[in-house]
């Protein structure tokens, strides 16, 4: 029985899945579309729920075309940014907020007319925009108070599928960079939140480890959900564009990589130090930085 590993990407219009042998060969592939509610107001919302059914409907696909194998690890990585809120119960608060979302525009405005702005630039690293985290939940602040009251985590995309396989609660530093990291520190900024009049929000943000680090086990519902095995070892995952980056091999100071796609996006693999405080684009540690 040859022993394979399964890959989720949950990505902005389409879950894809792919069956790889430990020799890298691409031995099976899936993929299911994800819906999206879209409107003239710069709304983007997607149901959580239908974010999983979509991975769970990838992975049967692409394990269907290789039915006699053993499942080593599974691997996710997925859309960044967005607000992806679940509460007590892990369950969604509502539908998930995604990056494409621009109806905090005004209060993204309001952050570089006041100076705030440039506070969570010069931490960050990252130029702010509508969708990223920060920016909507000082919208639910303002326009839906009882969504921040019921939340307990925000969990990006591939978090979300992650939790859905393991139970387990966590982010990476790629996802991680985009909301509220000090990215010289690689932990997350009090005084960002304070300024930003979020300092309650401090406890949606989960636990940062390290994107290669087995974090929990496929659970029963999962398994006979997605057909992998109960027990088999989960990573953390990252998101999808550094995904990417590590996947074609740009993994060197001064190495690049172009993804087309939903988005059209570049980045590129600089020396951490080298990097200026503020970045016309974003910064995603693929690591956190040693500290002490």
């Amino acid at each position: 029985m040859a022993e394979v590993v399964v890959a989720i990407d949950a990505g902005t219009t389409v879950v894809k899945a792919a069956v790889f042998g430990l020799d890298g060969s691409r031995l099976g592939s899936g993929r299911a579309l994800v819906k999206s509610a879209r409107t003239p107001c710069g709304i983007a919302e997607q149901d959580m729920g239908e974010v999983w059914a979509s991975a769970v409907e990838a992975t049967r696909i692409a394990l269907s075309q290789v039915p006699f194998v053993a499942v080593r690890a599974v691997g996710v990585c997925g859309q960044g940014d967005g607000a992806w809120l679940i509460d007590e119960n892990m369950r969604p608060v509502r539908p998930a907020v995604t990056w494409l979302d621009s109806r905090a525009r005004d209060i993204v405005a309001e952050w570089r007319a006041g100076g705030e702005a440039d506070l969570v630039e010069r931490v960050s690293w990252s130029g702010l925009f509508p969708g990223a985290l920060l920016p909507i939940l000082a919208w639910f602040a303002r326009h839906e108070p009882d969504t921040l009251k019921r939340a307990r985590w925000h969990l990006n995309c591939k978090d979300w599928i992650r939790y859905q396989l393991t139970g387990h609660v966590c982010t990476d530093p790629t996802d991680a960079s985009r909301t509220a990291l000090d990215v010289v520190s690689g932990a997350y900024n009090a005084e960002i939140l304070g300024e930003l009049g979020l300092a309650s929000t401090a406890r949606l943000l989960p636990e940062i480890r390290p994107s290669s680090e087995v974090v929990g086990v496929v659970h029963g519902a999962a398994a006979e959900a997605t057909g992998i095995g109960a027990g088999t070892p989960v990573i953390v995952g990252m998101m999808d564009g550094p995904a990417a980056s590590v996947g074609v091999g740009a993994i060197s100071p001064g190495a690049g990589c172009g993804t087309i796609g939903t988005t059209a996006s570049y980045g590129s693999f600089p020396i951490f130090p080298e990097l200026r405080s503020r970045a016309s684009g974003s910064v995603c540690l693929r690591a956190q930085p040693a500290t002490g």
